[in-house]
C-alpha cells in the first residue's frame, strides 16, 4: 500500500439512540471520524474463506490506523464519493501501521 493509493474518503458511522419529535426512541447513524483508504479486489479464495453468505458483496479496504483510531467492527463505513455503505466484518492488522478491513454490502 502506497500513500498515493489511499484515494477514497470514508466516513465512519456509529449507531446511537435519539428521540424523535414524538418522544420515541429511534436509532440514528452519527459520523465519528473519517479516513482515506484504498479498495482492493478480493480473491475468490478469500471470499470463500470469509464465510460471506449468498448475495453479500465483499470488499477489502486498506487504511492506516492513525487516520481513525477508534474503529470497531460494529461501525459502518460510507464511501463519500459513491455513497455506498459497508458493514465491517473483520479488522486485520497488517504490519505496524496498517489495517485491512473486510467489509460487506447488503447486510447493513
Amino acid at each position: 500500500m502506497q500513500s498515493g493509493d489511499l484515494d477514497h474518503l470514508y466516513e465512519v458511522l456509529e449507531r446511537k439512540k435519539d428521540k424523535n419529535s414524538a418522544g420515541e426512541t429511534v436509532n440514528i447513524w452519527v459520523e465519528i471520524g473519517k479516513f482515506y483508504g484504498e479498495e482492493v479486489p478480493v480473491s475468490a479464495q478469500t471470499f470463500a474463506s470469509s464465510g460471506a453468505a449468498g448475495s453479500a458483496i465483499v470488499i477489502q479496504v486498506n487504511m492506516r490506523p492513525s487516520d481513525c483510531p477508534a474503529l470497531k467492527a460494529e461501525h459502518v463505513l460510507r464511501d463519500v464519493d459513491s455513497e455506498n455503505l459497508y458493514a465491517i466484518t473483520g479488522i486485520l492488522p497488517v504490519g505496524k501501521d496498517k489495517y485491512r478491513l473486510m467489509c460487506t454490502v447488503g447486510k447493513i
